[in-house]
């Protein structure tokens, strides 16, 4: 189901560019740091090249974390069924998923510079971690999933002549973020 998902994700965003700019685009990228450690993304999107304007961009893209996972292995996942146990917190549990959108304008006139904004939403499952003081195995002991808010912003540039484009950005989940990609 997840990966039925992400391919009509990707390619509704193969066509909204086409109707709605001048280029489309397609870009991938990794960062570390943000609230959730690091992770990557993909994204698609269009922006206009008319000469003398400020141009603008848009983009919908998806967030994968990595490494956020905080529990020990051999979690059972249930409740400790009698009361001799030490309740050691809230933990993450798996990964994290997001979806954003993305606006931004050129900088400069006719330069493929374009400065952006973030929005979006993410969701993460975060656990209760509760040990038994008798075998020392771990349970869990409630678990919740939780909406997180992305935002962030940074640069897009495509050299003119090339069918490339680079992003340098920060988002509130990943951190500090590089992207690569092409254009058509």
């Amino acid at each position: 189901m997840k990966k039925l998902l992400v391919v009509m994700l990707v390619l509704s965003c193969l066509m909204v560019p086409s109707i709605s700019f001048s280029k489309g685009y397609l870009v991938a990228g990794a960062g570390s740091g943000g609230d959730a450690g690091t992770g990557w993304k993909i994204e698609a999107g269009g922006f206009g090249t008319e000469e003398n304007k400020h141009n603008t961009m848009g983009g919908i893209g998806m967030m994968i974390t990595s490494g956020r996972d905080q529990t020990p292995s051999g979690l059972l996942d249930y409740p400790h069924p009698f009361y001799w146990h030490n309740i050691l917190g809230e933990k993450k549990k798996g990964e994290e998923y997001g979806f954003y959108g993305k606006y931004g304008f050129e900088a400069i006139p006719s330069s493929g510079l374009f400065v952006f904004g973030t929005l979006g939403f993410s969701m993460g499952e975060e656990i209760i971690l509760a040990q038994s003081t008798a075998t020392g195995w771990y349970y869990t002991q409630s678990k919740e999933t939780k909406l997180y808010g992305i935002y962030g912003g940074g640069l897009a540039f495509t050299p003119k002549g090339t069918p490339f484009m680079i992003q340098a950005e920060y988002q509130s989940r990943i951190g500090f973020m590089g992207s690569i990609g092409i254009t058509w």
